[in-house]
Parts: C-alpha cells; structure tokens; sequence
C-alpha cells in the first residue's frame, strides 16, 4: 500500500499531492529507477535526505525505508517544497 494526502486551493485549481510508500530503495535507485527520463532534475540535501526536484515543481526522495512523492500542478518553489520535505 501507499498513503496519499491531497491538497487543493480554494481560489484556483492548483493542487498537489503527497505519497508515500514503502521501499528499499537507496537515493541513488531512486534516481536510476524513476527519475531517468524526469527533465530538469536537481539535487538537494536536507537534513540528511536527497531531494530531487524534476519537472519544476515536484520533489521525491526515500528515508527510513519510505518513499515520498510530492506532485501537483500548484507549482510549488524549491523552498516550498524543501520546506515540505523537513516537516517529515
């Protein structure tokens, strides 16, 4: 299984979601696994985890076993998304 929580603006139709799941996946697998064919990828460190950040507005990264997606049209800016990242 997996647990997704969605979130949707109130004044437009932006949203996004997060997802998480479990995985033995390293960041490294990650990235070979799911995010080859993802534009515009980029790499960050955050308090020990490797975010990647594609397609502009998304993030994913894996910690203690789970796998975590943030996705959406609600274009969210890398300090929103990191900030999201650190709430876990």
């Amino acid at each position: 299984g997996k647990v997704s929580v969605s979130f949707k603006s109130r004044t437009d139709d932006k949203s996004f979601n997060i997802t998480q799941r479990a995985s033995d996946w390293s960041s490294d697998s990650l990235l070979n696994n799911q995010l080859a064919s993802k534009t515009n990828k980029q790499a960050w460190q955050e308090q020990g985890k490797t975010v990647y950040i594609y397609d502009g507005a998304n993030a994913t990264w894996v910690d203690g076993g789970v796998w975590y997606q943030i996705e959406g049209n609600a274009n969210l800016t890398t300090d929103q998304l990191l900030r999201i990242v650190n709430s876990f």
